[in-house]
């Protein structure tokens, strides 16, 4: 890539919330002062966000992006017998908010739209190095280089294509990496209770205060319902619910489900549900908390994105159902990391092997706060 412009210039794809703040985060931190534009895709909603990001001064530009369509048209794409010239007339075609001599692409990993984004860039003779920010659990298990089953013929690309530019993985625990790619370079992202009182504002400042959570137990939903996939996570919940009580538990709902199946049966729900969880660590004490999901990574992010100790259950071992990325061998293994990892001094994560296991462990629990309580 001897013919790259020597000034950095770095493009940000916003494609999830945890994206869109550890992006925020490290051009805060270690791209302190390289100039940035961010692109808010239309994979998530965004509504609202490119005002306060604008005000933050950080970006140069901050553009909204219709890129949905296009993925149909992909979709469309891979049964024709021409898929190569067909991909390529679609990243030609792709509609970029501007042009610009980036030199560094920020994405999420695996996303279709981030090679699209990378592919219509090098159509206009843009060559960058992509850089994966960390987007929850997949960052830290699957592979970086393994293109799998996408829609894309990156072979057709040669050196320029999208997996021989990755340039590294930012994540805040490196540690925590199982993705099995020795030869990519791991960066640390700076944790952020560790940011500065000014930086830590510019992330509250971009979504709604939340108030301090009350009840002593929070279940993240997980996104199996809103993504069609069929498992008994709510006859879990009100395993739970049966045992400790419905006025101890709140439920955060996965931005991807539409549907509110809980307040209609008297459970109590939080509201706003597309404010990221990473965002409510800033204002939240998780002290006499216990945190519960099936597999969900907000369980893990107060000890990667933080360094916070706290209470945790992770209750995939119980559920019944199909979940096809929750049977990959390298989620399993990240799932048994992050256990040792927050085990190591004393146990803070549980993850029970039967409902009589988990409702001793909630028992527990529930006497120890008690016992708090009344000293």
């Amino acid at each position: 890539m001897s013919d790259r412009p020597q000034q950095r210039r770095s493009l940000y794809l916003g494609l999830t919330f945890l994206n869109l703040v550890s992006s925020v985060v490290l051009q805060m931190t270690d791209n302190a002062g390289v100039p940035a534009d961010l692109v808010l895709c239309d994979t998530s909603d965004f509504s609202g966000l490119k005002d306060k990001l604008e005000k933050t001064g950080l970006f140069e530009h901050v553009d909204e992006c219709v890129c949905m369509p296009p993925i149909d048209k992909m979709k469309k794409i891979t049964a024709l017998d021409e898929r190569q010239k067909g991909m390529a007339q679609l990243a030609k075609d792709f509609p970029l908010p501007r042009l610009e001599q980036y030199t560094d692409l920020y994405v999420n990993l695996d996303a279709s739209v981030a090679k699209l984004f990378y592919y219509a860039l090098l159509s206009h003779g843009i060559k960058t190095r992509v850089y994966l920010v960390e987007e929850a659990t997949a960052t830290y298990a699957v592979s970086a280089v393994d293109n799998g089953s996408d829609f894309f013929c990156h072979e057709s690309y040669g050196e320029d294509s999208f997996y021989h530019h990755i340039g590294g993985i930012h994540l805040y625990e490196p540690a925590l990496y199982v993705g099995g790619n020795e030869d990519v370079a791991l960066f640390p992202l700076q944790k952020i209770d560790l940011l500065t009182p000014d930086q830590k504002d510019v992330l509250l400042g971009l979504f709604p205060a939340t108030e301090q959570i009350q009840e002593k137990i929070i279940f993240f939903e997980g996104c199996f319902h809103g993504d069609g996939l069929i498992t008994d996570e709510y006859d879990l919940l009100m395993k739970i619910v049966e045992r400790v009580g419905r006025e101890n538990i709140i439920i955060k709902r996965h931005p991807r489900n539409k549907v509110d199946r809980y307040t209609d049966r008297g459970l109590k729900v939080m509201g706003n549900v597309n404010i990221p969880w990473e965002i409510m660590l800033l204002t939240q004490s998780l002290t006499g908390k216990l945190l519960i999901s099936v597999a969900s990574y907000t369980c893990m992010s107060p000890m990667t994105i933080y360094g916070k100790e706290y209470k945790a259950m992770i209750l995939n071992d119980l559920k019944r159902g199909v979940v096809y990325f929750l049977n990959d061998p390298a989620y399993v293994k990240f799932i048994s990391t992050v256990e040792n990892h927050l085990n190591r001094e004393k146990q803070n994560i549980w993850t029970p092997r039967s409902i009589k296991e988990m409702f001793v462990q909630l028992d527990y629990f529930m006497a120890g706060v008690e016992d708090e309580e009344n000293e």
